[in-house]
């Protein structure tokens, strides 16, 4: 899992407030990750969310396969962000993949 990717907020959060976040939960994202039909291949989850001026998570939505999709959208839930000054919405992206995922992917044009 790579949380220094793609993380783009627009609001009262900073961006390095949403990673501490996610890396925070990474044992969960990464139990997640132990669903998927085909351990051997990278992909990446695509997160839209926004975060509530109590913190909480509203309305996310999650792009990727599907058997880890659904249990990312839980684990979202479950950030602990704090209170807000004002709304904020983010995109985000958790990329998955095993050691030897990454030499495969490597070797393709």
């Amino acid at each position: 899992m790579c949380v220094s990717g793609d993380c783009e907020v627009t609001g009262a959060v900073a961006a390095s407030e949403i990673r501490r976040a996610f890396l925070a939960r990474a044992p969960a994202f990464l139990a997640c990750d132990r669903r998927r039909a085909d351990p051997e291949r990278a992909y990446v989850i695509v997160l839209d969310f926004e975060i509530d001026r109590d913190g909480t998570v509203l309305r996310p939505f999650a792009r990727g396969p599907d058997e880890v999709a659904s249990c990312v959208l839980g684990v979202l839930q479950t950030l602990e962000l704090g209170q807000q000054t004002a709304q904020t919405t983010v995109h985000h992206s958790l990329r998955f993949a095993t050691a030897r995922a990454e030499k495969t992917a490597r070797r393709k044009p």
